[in-house]
């Protein structure tokens, strides 16, 4: 099956779109998923929406076996990121978090940025003085996190808000924008709907699933860590991001319709299976 992403002449969202959704979803506390210790857990690790803080305590619930011992569950545990080659993998517990997308993406664009603008380092461990490791490893032999295009269409707006209001402009910013939402290096273009197929793998295995946000992280880990029968003492604390500049209406708008048939149609889907709450994310 090829899965294609339209990225231009997104129609606008109706405005009633939350009221619709929110009546038809479920609360945070609805039935947990079934999940089969047959099954790998496999954590679709979605770039920017609290992925790493989830991804460790499920990796550390795995090596140290203690909710293998429980229920045999995180017995076989495969972290996805990047890639998405899991979509016809029927023996499989889901584990996903995602975020409001428009939060999604100036914490992607904040992101990148200080990726390439981190002093590189011989030595760089994960943390805020040190994004990305191994592309800190490339820059310190290369020069360069990514390829110089990449980086210079990144570099040549101002922040988020910049990219976001020229999306649908005619002009040379427009242009550059639209070309670094759909280039496939890095979290801008590989966002919820593309980890989630725009929705198909959540009608496919919404059996199996479970979803978390970041907007609710403490609580939706609680439920997942009864899901797996742990205790919650496992549980590190959650990083979160903060952001230095805002998203003006103008840009929020652009981004509702740039990733309405993506992002958003992903989140609707999550909405429609009783997986996700519809008042957790805004969705209009």
């Amino acid at each position: 099956v090829n899965f294609t992403f339209e990225q231009h002449q997104y129609p606008q969202p109706s405005g009633n779109t939350s009221r619709m959704l929110a009546a038809k979803g479920t609360s945070l506390a609805s039935p947990l998923p079934q999940f089969s210790a047959a099954n790998v857990l496999r954590f679709v690790h979605i770039g920017k929406c609290g992925g790493t803080s989830v991804r460790s305590w499920l990796r550390f619930l795995h090596n140290t076996g203690i909710a293998s011992n429980n229920t045999g569950i995180a017995s076989r545990f495969k972290e996805y990121h990047m890639n998405r080659d899991y979509y016809y993998l029927d023996n499989s517990n889901f584990v996903v978090w995602v975020r409001d997308p428009i939060s999604r993406f100036q914490s992607a664009y904040d992101w990148e940025v200080s990726v390439v603008l981190a002093p590189a380092a011989t030595h760089c461990q994960l943390g805020p003085n040190c994004p990305a490791p191994l592309r800190q490893a490339r820059k310190f032999s290369t020069g360069h996190v990514y390829d110089r295009p990449f980086e210079d269409k990144l570099l040549h707006f101002h922040n988020a808000n910049h990219v976001a209001e020229s999306l649908f402009q005619a002009s040379l910013d427009g242009k550059i924008a639209n070309d670094l939402m759909t280039d496939p290096h890095e979290h801008l273009f590989k966002g919820i709907g593309w980890y989630l197929y725009n929705g198909s793998l959540v009608r496919r295995h919404r059996e199996r699933m479970f979803v978390g946000t970041v907007e609710n992280m403490n609580a939706d880990v609680a439920r997942l860590a009864r899901l797996l029968h742990v205790n919650l003492s496992t549980v590190p604390r959650m990083r979160t991001t903060a952001h230095n500049h805002s998203i003006s209406p103008l840009g929020r708008h652009n981004l509702r319709r740039w990733y309405n048939k993506t992002d958003y149609a992903a989140l609707r889907e999550l909405v429609r299976c009783g997986l996700l709450d519809a008042n957790s994310i805004q969705l209009e």
